[in-house]
């Protein structure tokens, strides 16, 4: 079961890490330069946003959800019981084996295909429109969380790096020089590092970057 579960919630996850993706380095400016995290991430991602918008708001639906059962299910016997005293009548009119079971095949489809159908239909609304849902999550948290950290930097780099929670960043340059900058790391792989002055985003090779440091204390760029 845990198995199955991760199989068919993966692609929400995915989809949804991946809304916030895109939609967070657009906003941050960065989204025309071909940057991409590993599918695994995505779906990490994308877990944490259905984890922080949806479970806190469950309650009402799992409410909602007992009580449609508490009035689905009576409806569901009472159709199958219905079903069983009709196929009763049918099967105490026959005495061929092979007519009873024929009969008892189409009994059991004419009395579940239109519950049937009427399930499948409502678990594909719902699956689509729980995919909209948690994209449309992902998308508003990438947003939100591009402009606070845009915001955050570019304090940062107005105040050249004296307050709490500033970054300075070592660079390695061409010639082997170490320039120290005032800015936020906004997206970073094993090849790449995407480095933001809160108005511009700057690649560099990830192996140019040597240090990150984040000031604690009031102190000075030097």
């Amino acid at each position: 079961m845990p198995g199955f579960l991760a199989f068919v919630t993966a692609p929400y996850f995915y989809f949804t890490g991946a809304s916030y993706e895109t939609a967070r380095l657009k906003e941050l400016r960065a989204g025309d330069l071909g940057f991409a995290s590993s599918a695994g991430d995505r779906i990490y991602s994308g877990f944490n946003i259905f984890a922080n918008n949806t479970l806190p708001n469950a309650v009402p639906y799992l409410l909602w959800g007992a009580v449609s059962l508490f009035f689905f299910v009576p409806a569901v016997l009472w159709i199958a019981k219905s079903g069983d005293i009709r196929a009763a009548r049918m099967r105490s009119k026959s005495s061929d084996v092979w007519t009873w079971i024929k009969r008892q095949i189409e009994d059991l489809g004419l009395v579940l295909s239109p519950l049937a159908g009427l399930l499948g239909g409502m678990l594909t609304l719902a699956l689509f429109l729980g995919w909209l849902g948690l994209m449309s999550f992902g998308q508003k948290d990438g947003q939100r969380d591009a402009r606070r950290h845009r915001a955050a930097i570019s304090a940062c780099v107005a105040a050249q790096g004296r307050k709490n929670g500033c970054t300075i960043i070592g660079i390695r340059g061409p010639d082997g020089k170490i320039e120290r900058i005032v800015g936020g790391i906004v997206a970073m792989d094993k090849d790449r590092a995407l480095i933001s002055n809160g108005q511009t985003v700057f690649p560099y090779e990830a192996k140019q970057v040597v240090s990150v440091t984040e000031i604690q204390s009031e102190s000075r760029l030097r």
